[in-house]
């Protein structure tokens, strides 16, 4: 953006950060770049500012926090180096104050040659649109403030200390903390080698369970274990998880992304449950076990399953656009109970900034001692919710509005819930309690297309529709 010849094409920018392949389109130079608009825009709010940062373990993880110290330390801006540390433990950290800013190293499910940024404000949430797109004008003018002498603030095990902290706080707060011991439950752990991997296990000891760790050895590289295909907390990489469940006769187990902002589950027998029932279990808990009553913010993408158990209770979901910053607003807005989203992110008021999955395996623990009963049972009492996500390819339209009048003009009016929700992308629900969303990328030529039903044969078929509309257009 500022320096000549530096190729931004192929850096995923947004108002939450940066992302690239490490050395091939997200070059030392851009972390350089994006850092200092970072830090200019602190220190516009404050002459010598304090950041914290922290990651997770990918190979250019040393490089990068070594160019944010090579910046703050340049410009003026003090620094604490949190080390290998979760992304929520991060968020959860800066929000306790005192710190005005926090960038989070990490590109989240994306492959191990992957990296990114995630800036986060002095309440240790994502940027917003107005101070993310701040940061994107000030990278875009090229002026820096570099005035000044930064330091190293060190605060002993920097690293223990913001686990520490985010582990107390969870054994406080009024939805996570442990109500009745009761039995002892065995959890497995796949850390996938990332940030989670120390604070997890370490917090379910301190809450009266066994863990059992797999795949939480940060010097290791990101993997969900033998058999998996991506980093992604999902049916198809949870393999090892399912089998050492069994083995262990644990009562679930739990996988999370690099960065632990995502988590999915196993269930005693060893079958992963989709992302969507994380958030769906925690909406049950806070209004069946703690007597919460009030809004219940997701976004466009997530399962109905949150709406169906918010109303048995005389209360409703609210969906923003996609994207943690929206939800997370929504849920200030409405003050709502709980907030999330349906890949496998829990928000909590109170507790953190932002998707927490330690909070998350906090609920899960709580709701099984409060059941008394396998979390088979449980999710067989909530009933099957299907969803399908698929993408269409090389799809490129000049006129997004026409688009979306000629797939919406493909279904049948009489079936439709209301109208067509144009917010993000078009999402359609029908009378059945279905409903199918496209959703155009907004940096690649692909839609991403998704349905839901209560059975996944239907919601295959719903989806194929979906793509044979967006190819006709096409």
């Amino acid at each position: 953006m500022n320096e000549p010849n530096l190729d931004w094409s192929n850096v995923r920018i947004s108002i939450a950060g940066i992302r690239g392949v490490w050395e091939d389109s997200l070059t030392p130079r851009h972390v350089e770049e994006y850092v200092s608009a970072f830090v200019t825009h602190l220190k516009e709010r404050k002459e010598n500012p304090l950041i914290g940062f922290g990651g997770d373990p990918r190979d250019s993880y040393r490089q990068i926090s070594d160019i944010i110290k090579k910046v703050t330390l340049g410009s003026g801006t003090d620094f604490i180096d949190f080390g290998i540390t979760a992304t929520p433990s991060i968020q959860h950290y800066v929000s306790l104050g005192g710190i005005d800013g926090g960038i989070c190293i990490s590109a989240s499910h994306n492959p191990p040659e992957y990296a990114g940024l995630k800036p986060l404000d002095e309440h240790g949430f994502l940027l917003d649109d107005e101070r993310g797109g701040h940061v994107l004008k000030i990278m875009e003018s090229g002026v820096y403030n570099t005035d000044g002498e930064g330091v190293e603030i060190f605060y002993g095990d920097a690293n223990s200390e913001v686990v520490d902290a985010h582990i107390r706080s969870i054994a406080r707060h009024e939805l996570t903390r442990i109500g009745s011991r009761g039995k002892k439950l065995k959890v497995v752990v796949d850390g996938c080698n990332g940030g989670g991997s120390k604070a997890l296990p370490k917090m379910l000891e301190n809450l009266y369970c066994d863990a059992v760790a797999i795949n939480c050895d940060v010097t290791e590289p990101l993997s969900h274990g033998p058999g998996s295909i991506s980093l992604e907390p999902s049916p198809e990489n949870m393999k090892e998880l399912s089998r050492v469940v069994v083995d262990e006769g644990a009562d679930f187990g739990i996988s999370v992304d690099p960065d632990a902002d995502r988590l999915a589950f196993v269930n005693e027998r060893g079958e992963p449950m989709s992302e969507e029932y994380t958030l769906g279990l925690a909406t049950y808990y806070v209004f069946k076990h703690k007597g919460k009553r009030g809004w219940v913010v997701t976004n466009l993408s997530t399962s109905n399953m949150n709406r169906d158990i918010a109303r048995q209770y005389d209360c409703n979901v609210y969906q923003t656009k996609i994207g943690e910053t929206y939800v997370r607003k929504g849920g200030l807005l409405f003050n709502a109970v709980l907030s999330g989203e349906g890949n496998g992110g829990v928000i909590l008021p109170e507790l953190g900034s932002g998707r927490d999955t330690l909070a998350a395996t906090a609920i899960l623990v709580n709701l099984l001692r409060a059941e008394g009963r396998p979390i088979s049972e449980i999710v067989r009492k909530i009933g099957e919710y299907c969803i399908e996500k698929r993408r269409v390819e090389n799809f490129r339209c000049k006129d997004m509005d026409d688009f979306y009048g000629y797939f919406v003009s493909r279904y049948d009016t009489s079936n439709m819930v209301g109208v067509p929700d144009l917010r993000d992308g078009v999402r359609i629900d029908f009378n059945d309690n279905s409903w199918v969303q496209v959703r155009p990328s907004n940096t690649e030529p692909i839609v991403r297309v998704f349905a839901e039903a209560n059975e996944r044969g239907y919601a295959k078929d719903i989806v194929g529709g979906a793509i044979e509309f967006v190819s006709e257009y096409g």
